[in-house]
């Protein structure tokens, strides 16, 4: 599982079909790290697949697109 900012990283994971087990691509601007470890946190126990998936995680939701290897 990776966890990166970088939407560059985000677009070869999709288009190289690069294989990872999934891809949480965060895609605000953090007001702390307290914020971000919170956002892992909250998506880490929520019911959200993350296997195979990459997830775009905005301040207020999260896309899910599944990942094809």
């Amino acid at each position: 599982m990776l966890v990166t900012f970088d939407k560059d990283l985000g677009e070869l994971v999709v288009r190289e079909r690069m294989k990872v087990k999934g891809l949480i691509l965060l895609r605000f601007i953090p007001k702390s790290t307290h914020q971000i470890a919170e956002k892992i946190r909250q998506i880490l126990i929520s019911q959200i697949p993350i296997e195979n998936s990459l997830l775009i995680v905005k301040e207020h939701a999260v896309r899910i697109v599944k990942l094809k290897h």
